[in-house]
């Protein structure tokens, strides 16, 4: 008897237990559950450098950020506006809030994507008195509650209003433009931050909540992400933060082969410049040498013409002597003559006379 009363009341817990898991709680205006505007804090400053950097990539690298910030549709994609798209293999068949928001083997397949960790850490759960804000938002308006294991239509509702209130404010404050290498700084500070305020157990990490339970919404303070820690490193292991740290070290990677390719340019051109002036001073001297010799050659030439001149001019002093006496006697003949063209040489006789007399 005691045996069968005891079996009544764990299937009566059971029971109780999966009607809280499936029941949709309506909220009161301005009862919401925990706080997390740490947590809302730290997913945008990621959210925004995230998308700074994604949006001046491609290829492979772009196609990673993007799957680090919207998941992908074989885990849970998140698309601008609140859409969730879920297969039904994420959760392993469950695709609740206890399963999807824990990333431990098969399961966590919303906090695999910084926007799908948005909603696990950012909607609300079962209220508790006296908590009234959420995320920064204190007014949520009427609207289900996520609870346990259930995605349904009021879920979706609270995903969109999740968007609109704290989402879209990230993105309402994204840095347009400036400089890549900053956003690619930024995004590595703000994963580090994430992981500096994770709340450790024993065998797990917790982002938001308490930090010593699940992450179903059900007990009002575990509205959170968890994650399995890593035996090796002791870290947490958080896929979208692993695939946005993947993209870094690939940029930085071609950042540091171009910038090699950039200096190995300047000091090829930098070589070709001292060789180019090298050419221009050695043909410059070739110059002023060709330059020299002809004028050396030149100026023999010009003596050798000025010695040929000279001796063509002895010869022509030596042929026109003749012709000069010759010249010189016709003058002294010519001088010989009279006005009137006879000779006034004296006859011979008379000098012959006076030497017999």
């Amino acid at each position: 008897m005691e045996v069968v009363e005891k079996w009544l009341k764990m299937r009566e817990n059971f029971f109780l237990s999966v009607l809280l898991s499936h029941i949709s709680v309506k909220m009161a205006v301005g009862h919401t559950v925990g706080d997390n505007t740490d947590v809302r804090n730290l997913l945008c400053d990621a959210l925004k450098a995230g998308l700074a950097v994604q949006r001046s990539v491609n290829g492979e690298v772009n196609t990673t950020l993007r799957e680090a910030i919207y998941g992908n549709r074989s885990r849970g994609l998140f698309g601008e506006g609140g859409e969730v798209t879920l297969p039904w293999s994420c959760g392993s068949g469950g695709n609740g809030r206890g399963v999807v928001c824990d990333y431990n083997g098969g399961g966590g397949c919303f906090v695999e994507s910084l926007l799908g960790t948005f909603f696990c850490s950012c909607t609300p759960g079962y209220r508790i008195a006296g908590s009234e804000e959420l995320c920064g938002v204190r007014d949520w308006g009427e609207g289900e509650m996520w609870l346990g294991w259930v995605v349904g239509d009021g879920t979706k509702y609270l995903f969109k209003k999740v968007w609109n209130s704290v989402i879209q404010r990230c993105y309402d404050g994204e840095e347009i433009g400036g400089d890549d290498t900053n956003h690619i700084k930024r995004l590595g500070e703000a994963l580090q931050s994430v992981e500096n305020n994770l709340r450790q157990s024993e065998s797990f990490f917790y982002l938001g909540g308490s930090g010593n339970s699940g992450c179903s919404g059900v007990r009002g303070n575990d509205i959170c992400a968890r994650y399995k820690k890593n035996p090796r490193s002791n870290k947490a292991e958080i896929p979208w933060v692993d695939k946005f740290r993947k993209a870094i070290s690939i940029l930085e990677e071609e950042r540091t082969r171009e910038s090699s390719r950039i200096t190995t340019r300047v000091a090829s051109n930098s070589n070709k410049a001292v060789v180019a002036k090298g050419v221009t001073v050695l043909n410059e001297h070739t110059a002023h040498d060709t330059k020299g010799k002809i004028n050396e050659s030149e100026h023999s030439t010009s003596r050798g013409r000025t010695s040929i001149n000279s001796e063509d001019k002895a010869t022509e002093r030596t042929e026109v002597s003749p012709k000069t006496s010759s010249n010189i006697d016709i003058a002294n003949i010519e001088n010989d003559l009279k006005e009137d063209g006879l000779l006034i040489t004296q006859p011979l006789w008379l000098p012959l006379a006076a030497l017999f007399n």
